[in-house]
């Protein structure tokens, strides 16, 4: 008979020491992205935080300093609104260099604050670190099969760890201290498992569908995302993105206008992104750049079950769906990966070094 126990303890040494570092890096600065914006603050503060009081700029002035401050070279893309009250305004540009560059415009003066290409400042870094180990597409496709050996190491432990009658549940949870080491790490290994393996394995599927959201939409049964476009004319004047947003606030009143997506082409519309209160997906108005037509807009009580679980996937890998109380989960479950990679590792070493003293002295 074969012994199932005994072919689930080899796949998760395995997978432990084949990719236990890998684990460990990707769970290492996953929690250091939960507060990112905030670390960002606190390591640059005269760059993307603001002491003004008093009344914000209009959009247009916000953009009008950007754009002069890149000297027109380029144009923007996207506008992010301030996060908190000392918050700046962020705008995107995409150089023809490539990449993707931020500028910074004070609200309350419509000064510009600095400018900084994503990807080259330390919180970016993590982030590029975290999702493609800075190997591009590659390395992002690889985050995401690696994402699926987490999911089977954390469920082969789980095996190993089931007791076979459940009165020896709490046997399974202790932490023997005065046993050497072998046992203390096996026994952290194995509780801090236990009290984790249900969020590892949600941010691992969470964390999978947003590198293969193809693969993901197609098992939701997710169709193409709504397309419009703004009708060309001979005049061609843009509403001003101030206009746009008093048009996108009588679709959803109560909404918080949180970014702006710029019209690139002739035919291509202004999004305004949305949050509503006591939603955690966001809202989308598309708004017709020369007319100021409403063309469409989406709330997510519009969107399908499948529509809605994906749209959940970043808020439950950033902890953002459950607020402060699930960032900081989040938080404390990537520290506890880290730990468990070392305490498995640290485990599986001291019973390999018992081992060969154990040898060493039946052949003296």
């Amino acid at each position: 008979m074969i012994d199932m126990r005994k072919i689930w303890i080899k796949i998760h040494l395995f997978l432990g020491l084949l990719l236990g570092s890998i684990f460990l890096i990707i769970a290492l600065t996953g929690s250091l992205l939960v507060f990112d914006h905030k670390i960002d603050e606190l390591l640059n503060p005269q760059l993307i935080t603001s002491e003004g009081r008093g009344v914000h700029k209009s959009i247009d002035e916000i953009l009008d300093s950007a754009k002069h401050f890149q000297k027109n070279t380029t144009s923007p893309i996207q506008l992010r609104f301030p996060r908190t009250e000392k918050g700046v305004y962020t705008i995107y540009f995409r150089p023809d260099t490539g990449g993707s560059l931020e500028t910074y415009i004070d609200p309350y003066s419509a000064e510009p604050l600095g400018k900084r290409l994503w990807g080259t400042y330390l919180m970016s870094f993590i982030y590029r670190l975290h999702y493609t180990f800075l190997m591009g597409k590659l390395g992002k496709q690889m985050v995401g099969i690696i994402g699926v050996f987490l999911i089977f190491s954390t469920l082969s432990g789980i095996c190993i760890w089931w007791p076979k009658k459940y009165k020896n549940i709490l046997k399974m949870i202790r932490i023997r201290r005065s046993r050497g080491k072998f046992l203390l790490y096996y026994d952290l290994h194995r509780t801090i498992g236990f009290f984790t393996f249900i969020f590892i394995i949600a941010l691992a599927i969470s964390g999978f569908s947003m590198i293969f959201p193809k693969y993901v939409k197609s098992l939701l049964s997710i169709g193409q995302s709504p397309k419009f476009f703004s009708k060309i004319t001979t005049k061609k004047e843009i509403i001003s993105m101030d206009r746009a947003c008093e048009i996108a606030k009588t679709v959803f009143e109560k909404g918080v206008i949180k970014r702006i997506s710029l019209p690139r082409k002739e035919n291509d519309t202004v999004r305004v992104m949305l949050r509503q209160p006591q939603q955690v997906t966001r809202s989308y108005v598309w708004i017709d750049q020369y007319s100021g037509q409403v063309l469409g807009s989406q709330a997510p009580e519009d969107r399908s079950i499948g529509e809605l679980a994906f749209g959940w996937m970043f808020p439950i890998h950033s902890g953002a769906a459950f607020g402060l109380l699930g960032r900081y989960t989040v938080f404390m479950t990537g520290l506890a990966t880290v730990a468990l990679c070392i305490f498995g590792v640290g485990s599986w070493w001291e019973k390999r070094r018992f081992r060969q003293i154990s040898k060493t002295s039946f052949r003296k």
